[in-house]
């Protein structure tokens, strides 16, 4: 497992599910959707190869934009489009998918959260 895609201690809780892969195929970091439920590839894996999807996870790096300041406590949030970066920001049709552990400064990449686990919950309205 990649040390850049989850920061918890070896003995973190990690939950997760197999699947095969559908086109276009997943890639290792990307946050995808299974059904009702938002995870994390931690492999790279080919159309009609199993997967994993991680759905709860402790301590995890996730993309978010260079421009975004996300503070600890601050919810996560994620539009719900295969590989997009997460943001703090609740709009229409965006899913909360964990809170964030670590402030994570404009000019980085990554935040560092924990998943929530559970079915992604749909952000009502936007500025929610």
């Amino acid at each position: 497992m990649p040390q850049h895609i989850r920061t918890a201690r070896p003995s973190g809780d990690i939950r997760g599910f197999p699947f095969t892969v559908e086109s276009p195929g997943i890639t290792e970091g990307q946050i995808y959707m299974i059904n009702d439920t938002v995870g994390v590839a931690f492999q790279t894996k080919l159309v009609g190869e199993i997967g994993t999807l991680n759905y709860h996870v402790e301590k995890i790096m996730l993309e978010k934009s260079a421009a975004l300041t996300i503070s600890t406590g601050d919810k996560i949030f994620w539009s719900g489009t295969d590989g997009d970066p997460v943001t703090n920001v609740c709009t229409s049709g965006y899913y909360w998918i964990g809170i964030c552990v670590q402030t994570a400064l404009a000019g980085t990449v990554l935040v560092k959260c924990d998943l929530k686990g559970d079915k992604a919950t749909i952000c009502p309205d936007a500025g929610d």
